[in-house]
Formats: C-alpha cells, structure tokens, sequence
C-alpha cells in the first residue's frame, strides 16, 4: 500500500479548500447578481390609482399609465432608475420626485410672571429653527418607445423650507416698591428658516424616439429649487412692574430668525438630456 508523503498531502488539502472556497463564492455571487435582476413583464397603473416604486430601479418590458394614474419615485433613495421596451402614458398622468418640505419651527413658550413683589420678568423662549426641504429626486428614464397621449407632468422641486418658530413673549415685572424696580422680561429670539432644497434632474434617453421634439412638448417638466423658508418674529417683550418711580423698563421685542436661502435649479436641459438612438438630438 503506498503512503502519501505528509507534505504532499497537506498541499493537496490546501489546493481542495481553496478550490471549494472559490466555487463557494463563485455561487454566492450568482445567487446575488440573479436575484438583484429581477424582470418584469409589464406593469400597469389603473386609472386614477397610484404605483409607488419599492427600490430605485424598476426594469420592465412594458410601462403602462392609464388616465390621471401616478407613478412615485422611490421615496427612500435620492435617485431613480427606470427601463423599459416600451411606455405608454394616457392623459394627465404625473410622475412624482419632489422632495419632502421641511418642518415648521416650533413656537418658544411664554414666559411665566414672577411671583412675589420687585421681581423682573423672565425672557420668553426661542422658537426652534424650521427644517430644510428635502431635494428633488435625480429621475433616469430609459426606453426604446415611449407615446404620450396628451401630457405627461414629471414633478422633481425641491421641497420648500419651513419656517422659524416664533418667540414666546417675555413676562411682566412683578409690583415693585418705591426700593427696587422691575423690568419687564425680553421676548425670546425667533428661529431661523430652513433652505429650500435643490431641485432634481432627469435624463430621458429614447433610442428609438423619432419624434423628440414633439414628445418632449408634451412633458410638463418642474424641477425648480425648493423656496426658502422665513424666520419667525421675535417675542414681545413684558411690560415693567407697576407701583414704582424706579427707571423700570419694559422688555424688548426678541430678534427676529433668519431666513433660509432657495434651493437651487435642477440641471434639466432638454436639448442636453434627451438623445435618440445614443447620440444627443
């Protein structure tokens, strides 16, 4: 019987586990790489209903968009994919990716009056700042036929700022003596507005679009930068405490937020974004 020498056999084990190992990822990668393709035949958007893209790529053979039907971007990803041989878009149907407007600011709270003689007000609080919006999607379409009915509203603006909070008010000075004073408490500061958020792109690539021009007039295209949001008033200040002829004085107006800057243009040129065939129209 013939024994292996104890160091060829160890190499001969080495080369099997790494040949096992790469056929063991080679499978995993093919299990992913499937999975992540899936196809489907067609979908259809009824009439006056909505379809909300779950990921951010949807590949179809066929995209169908029955009257005032309304296809969403993926909410959850900045940017949306979608390919398809052929789509057909019936009358006012939309195409939404706009971004989300930001929150309002909270108000800042009133002051409480002071208890007890010869005490000041106390300022008011600041109201919060208001959320910025959220930009517009970033939208690729690609096709090889695509008919519009009539009209066809891709919506990718970014979302507005909300406002500052307004600031709550400062109390009223507690009764003072002919010993002391009492000044009325600052109103608080108001809170900043958020920025409007940039607005989105879109690329529609047609390879077989002969038409382009008359397909393109039929697209409501708004990509327009989210508008800024406005800071909120300053609180009112509290009125000094009555009953002395000390130099009380009465709070003053808290400052007001500041605004928040407009989102900026998307980049959607149609000359530059629509080709036919691969080659710029």
């Amino acid at each position: 019987m013939r024994i292996s020498h104890p160091v060829k056999l160890a190499v001969r084990r080495r080369k099997n586990a790494l040949i096992m190992a790469a056929l063991l990822i080679a499978f995993i990668f093919i299990v992913r790489f499937s999975s992540a393709q899936i196809h489907q035949h067609s979908l259809t958007i009824s009439k006056n209903q909505a379809f909300e893209m779950p990921e951010d790529t949807l590949v179809v053979d066929e995209l169908i968009m029955h009257d005032s039907s309304t296809l969403i971007l993926n909410r959850a990803s900045s940017g949306s994919f979608i390919k398809a041989k052929q789509i057909s878009i019936a009358s006012n149907c939309k195409i939404m990716g706009n971004g989300v407007a930001g929150t309002t600011g909270k108000k800042g709270k009133d002051a409480e009056q002071p208890s007890g003689a010869c005490k000041s007000g106390t300022p008011g609080e600041a109201g919060t700042n208001g959320g910025d919006g959220e930009a517009g999607k970033d939208f690729i379409l690609e096709t090889d036929q695509m008919e519009i009915s009539v009209s066809l509203i891709v919506n990718l603006a970014g979302g507005n700022g909300g406002d500052g909070g307004e600031g709550g008010k400062g109390s009223r000075g507690s009764r003072a003596t002919i010993h002391c004073s009492s000044n009325g408490g600052d109103g608080g500061m108001g809170g900043n507005g958020g920025n409007g958020g940039n607005g989105g792109t879109m690329k529609l690539q047609c390879f077989k679009c002969k038409e382009i021009v008359e397909l393109t007039g039929k697209i409501n295209f708004t990509n327009r930068g989210g508008y800024m949001g406005y800071g909120g008033d300053g609180g009112k200040g509290g009125l000094r405490g009555d009953g002395s002829d000390q130099a009380s004085r009465n709070g003053v107006f808290g400052k007001s937020g500041v605004h928040g800057k407009k989102g900026l243009e998307g980049t959607a040129l149609y000359k530059s974004l629509f080709f036919v065939g691969g080659q710029s129209d």
